[in-house]
Parts: structure tokens; C-alpha cells; sequence
């Protein structure tokens, strides 16, 4: 608590930062803010990180040894304004400073950062090593005609506000990299967008929790990234899932830490649903009970569901669009119903010992006998089908539904998968 002149000063610094920003001339570009949050993490929690990274991201080709050192000279008033704005909270501030990188002047680099809440704004302009060593002995004068915007702003400040280098800071930084195509829901880019992000809760085959943490602990973490977090709902799949939330997460099973995983997820009353492997590891009760909560979802709140899963007897039951993919490619992407309409299993019997010649125009991509029953998996309309093998006087003839897995083993034989012959 501060008293009523610590009040006085805090609320003056406010409305002076916000009429600031309120009066700054318009800017010539778009400014893209970030959303920025930092965590405390222990050396061990790193090391556990840093696996689970490791198959997904790659390491800065650029950064020796994996990490590049970053030293910040930072610059404050007479008053350390910038410094006691963070102390307080401030949700409007800026800071200045001079930046270099693995204790070389190859780059140098003036920067004004911004901050709104937890949105970030970073400007830069670079200084030649003559320049930075006139900054730092006073002589600021040349800055006010610099071609560069944020130069001759930071000439203004230093001059009006009595700005003056305050502190150093060091740190190493160890950047990881995905190089990867762009990720876009609805027509926006999710990468870097914290409201998107906030709609979507993704439960990954090989779930992350930080040690030693029990279910509550990740609550209360999940709380933080999700606005929409319902603690109503939390309470209530409590009973449905009869887990012990202050229990360590880690000495849980499998089957308990995927449990744990839908009670968190489906708490966050996400629009977008993202499931690897969803079920694996949960018993047959739960399995159903898992899907039920997650279509319920589906039916009440519009929630989108994506699955990637080998199980496909189970995707069978609960998707109506599905992709296949193969060596990262999507061989194929339409609703369910017309795949099973598009492709046709066949069986028939002919009244000859020898099998008869197919119609040619029929596309057949599989054939197999059992005696002198005769299997075909054939592409196309099964009206059409069945109305062409009509002609060659079958004693029997019957076309059966496919299965997902049939589809995708012949989808897959087409694209030169390695399919053996199997007797369906």
C-alpha cells in the first residue's frame, strides 16, 4: 500500500505517460504490437523444456554455442521514471536504451520499447560505434537531424526529460527457431496472436506439465493464458473425472494424465479443440464418456474439432470431415459421407469357373478372391457400379460400405504405400 502522496505521484505519472501517448504525431507504418510474458523457470524445468523442444524447433543457426549474450545499456530521467513506472505497474510506459550482441560492436542498436498491459512494440534505429561513444559522453546534438525518426525522438527526450545512461544489463538468450510454414484459423495468422490463441486449447500425445505441479497447480497456470477459464466447469468435471487435483501430476497414470489433460482443456471453453492421439491410454467407460464431453462441445458451443489419430474405427463414430495425410501431404480432404460414397466394396460370384473381364471403364483398385467369391474395391458412384457388373450376370452381388481404414489404405496404395494384399 502507498499513502496518499505515493498515490498523488503514481497517478500524476499516469496521466502524463497517457497524454503522451495521446499527443505522439501519427505514425508513417502500422505499429504490430506482441504479446509478451515471461516466466521464472528453474535449471531443471529448462532441461525438460529444452527436450521437448528439441524434436519441434530447431536451434539459431546464427547463435554460437546455441545462445548469443545481449547487453542493454538503459537510459531514465533524473526521477528514474522508466524504472519506478515498471516497480508500479504502470500499463502505459516506455523505456530507452542502447543494445549490443556477443560483446561486438558489429551491431548497434538504439531502441525504444512500449508497452501496453502485456502488448510489446519495439523500435530500433542502428548507431555506428563513433555515434554510440558520443551518446554516452553527452553529445547528443547530431541526433536531432538524423534521418532516423526515432533518433530524433529519443533527442527530443533525452534533451526535455533529462535523460542519462542508468544501468547495464546482461543476459544470455537461447532463441529456438520453427521453420515451418503459416498456421491461419478463420483467415488470421496465429502465430504471435494472443486473442487467437486464447480460443484454442490443444492436447498434444505427449501432454506438458511442469514438475512436481498437480492438477490445481496447471489450473491455476492455464487460468492465466485463458480469460474464458471457467472454474464453474472446473468444479463440475471435477465429479466426472474423480481425480485427486492436488496430487502431483506426474505420479499419476497414463490413462490420468490424459484425463487431466480434457478436465484443463475443456475448462478453458476453447473454440478451436486440437486432439493428438486423443484417447490413447484411456479404458473403454472413459473413452466414451471423453467423446461425449468433447460433441457436447460441438453441439452447444460450435466448438471445431481437430483430431489427428491412427485409431480410425474411433474417428469413424465422432468426425464427419476428414484429411489423410502422407510424408506431409495432404492426399485427400472431403467430408466423410462422400468418401464412403466415392469408393465401393464389391463382392460378387459368377456362375462360370473362371472369373469374368471387367467392365474397362470401371477404375478397380483392389481385387482379391476367396474361392470363387470375388472382392473388388472400386472408385466411383455405387449405382453406376453396381448397375455395370450387373451386365456380367453375377449369382451374387453386393456392395458393402467401407470403413475409414479401407479408405485409407487404399487412398494410401495410390500414392505407392507400402500395402500388402489383404483379404477384406
Amino acid at each position: 500500500m502507498c499513502g496518499d502522496g505515493g498515490a498523488s505521484k503514481l497517478l500524476e505519472r499516469v496521466r502524463r505517460r497517457v497524454g503522451e501517448e495521446l499527443s505522439m504525431p501519427p505514425r508513417r507504418c502500422e505499429e504490430h504490437y506482441r504479446h509478451e510474458l515471461k516466466y521464472l523457470i528453474s535449471y531443471g524445468q529448462k532441461a525438460d523444456l529444452n527436450l521437448r523442444l528439441a524434436p519441434l524447433l530447431e536451434q539459431d543457426s546464427h547463435a554460437r554455442g546455441g545462445c548469443y549474450m545481449i547487453r542493454s545499456l538503459y537510459f531514465d530521467d533524473y526521477w528514474n521514471t522508466a524504472y519506478q513506472e515498471k516497480v508500479d505497474g504502470v500499463l502505459m510506459r516506455k523505456k530507452y536504451r542502447i543494445r549490443i550482441y556477443d560483446y561486438s560492436d558489429r551491431v548497434i542498436k538504439l531502441e525504444r520499447k512500449r508497452k501496453r498491459d502485456s502488448w510489446i512494440y519495439k523500435e530500433d534505429a542502428s548507431l555506428t560505434h563513433g555515434q554510440f561513444d558520443r551518446i554516452l559522453a553527452g553529445d547528443v546534438g547530431f541526433l536531432e537531424h538524423s534521418e532516423e525518426p526515432l533518433c530524433r525522438e529519443f533527442y527530443v527526450e533525452y534533451m526535455s526529460n533529462v535523460l542519462r545512461p542508468r544501468v547495464i544489463v546482461d543476459y544470455e538468450r537461447e532463441p529456438w527457431i520453427l521453420d515451418a510454414g503459416t498456421v491461419r484459423i478463420g483467415g488470421e495468422d496465429v502465430w504471435e496472436n494472443a486473442a487467437l490463441k486464447a480460443r484454442i486449447a490443444a492436447i498434444p500425445d505427449d501432454w506438458y506439465y511442469f514438475l512436481q505441479s498437480s492438477i490445481r497447480d496447471m489450473m491455476r497456470f492455464y487460468r492465466g493464458f485463458y480469460p474464458a477459464f471457467s472454474m464453474e466447469r472446473y468444479e463440475k468435471l471435477k465429479e466426472v473425472f474423480q481425480l485427486d487435483e492436488k496430487r502431483p501430476i506426474r505420479r499419476l497414470s497414463k490413462g490420468m494424465q490424459k484425463q487431466a489433460a480434457f478436465w484443463l482443456a475443456l475448462c478453458c471453453m476453447p473454440d478451436y479443440l486440437i486432439l493428438d492421439e486423443p484417447v490413447d491410454g484411456l479404458d473403454p467407460v472413459m473413452r466414451r464418456q471423453v467423446w461425449s464431453l468433447v460433441l457436447a462441445d460441438v453441439a452447444q458451443r460450435g466448438t471445431t474439432v481437430l483430431v489427428s489419430s491412427h485409431n480410425l474405427r474411433e474417428l469413424e463414430d465422432v468426425c464427419d470431415h476428414v484429411g489423410i495425410l502422407n510424408k506431409g501431404k495432404v492426399l485427400l480432404e472431403r467430408s466423410l459421407s462422400d468418401l464412403q460414397d466415392n469408393t465401393v466394396k464389391i463382392q460378387a460370384a459368377y456362375a462360370a469357373a473362371e472369373e469374368p473381364a471387367l467392365p474397362p471403364e470401371l477404375e478397380v483398385l483392389h481385387r482379391s478372391a476367396v474361392g470363387r467369391v470375388y472382392t473388388y474395391i472400386i472408385r466411383g458412384k455405387r449405382e453406376d457400379i453396381l448397375h455395370r457388373m450387373q451386365a456380367l450376370s453375377p449369382l451374387l452381388l453386393e456392395a458393402i460400405p467401407l470403413t475409414l481404414e479401407e479408405i485409407f489404405i487404399y487412398e494410401l496404395g495410390g500414392a505407392d504405400y507400402a500395402v500388402r494384399e489383404i483379404i477384406l
